[in-house]
């Protein structure tokens, strides 16, 4: 069962990273528009890491969606040369990964597993 919630969390990331994509295509190549390549290549990398089982990519993945988030946001309720529907796009599918992190992170503690086994 976790494996499936780590595949699921590396494709949620992997969509947004696809998503990051899109900004330059939507803004005609703004600058506004490809600032956000190089965070698209940052969750695609985090996403394969996460794929292969890397909890330190987990932690790290938590932090960058929640700070993507916040970024997300103010690019959402500024008018810029992005449409904000793409930034709407980007807090969901960051916010769906943060949740699922979450799950991965906080799940049951393997302490809890052992002590569970042994009684």
């Amino acid at each position: 069962m976790k494996r499936v919630l780590i595949m699921v969390t590396a494709l949620v990331i992997l969509i947004s990273a696809v998503l990051h994509l899109v900004a330059p295509v939507v803004s005609r190549l703004s600058m506004e528009g490809l600032m956000l390549v190089p965070a698209a290549l940052i969750y695609g990398l985090l996403a394969r890491a996460i794929w292969r089982g890397a909890r330190w990519a987990q932690w790290l993945t938590l932090f960058v969606a929640l700070f993507g988030i916040a970024v997300s946001v103010r690019g959402y309720l500024t008018a810029g040369a992005v449409p904000s529907w793409v930034y709407l796009q980007i807090i969901i599918a960051d916010a769906l990964a943060a949740g699922l992190l979450f799950v991965l992170l906080w799940g049951e503690a393997p302490a809890v597993k052992k002590a569970a086994k042994a009684s």
